[in-house]
């Protein structure tokens, strides 16, 4: 990425994950973070469209949103759009 700075560090069993120099993740917590995100906007969903569902995430790049929203058995299609390539 241009302009940006990728960093990754180990940190005892995990590892973090920094853009110029700010964490982003760490892979020994990341998924709290990313399951209380997540869930509610999948319960919702769950309850409102039960047989199907699609779903949109803005940002999120390093794809944990995504790989939690997957675990969702109704959602058949999902979209990650971030402004960095």
């Amino acid at each position: 990425m241009p302009g940006h700075k990728l960093e990754t560090r180990p940190t005892g069993d995990g590892l973090s994950f920094y853009i110029d120099g700010s964490l982003q993740f760490d892979t020994r917590d990341e998924f709290i973070y990313h399951e209380s995100l997540v869930a509610p906007a999948a319960s919702v969903s769950a309850m409102r469209c039960p047989d199907s569902s699609e779903a949109l995430v803005m940002g999120g790049g390093d794809g944990l949103a995504l790989r939690e929203l997957l675990r969702y058995p109704a959602v058949e299609k999902a979209l990650l759009v971030d402004h960095d390539p």
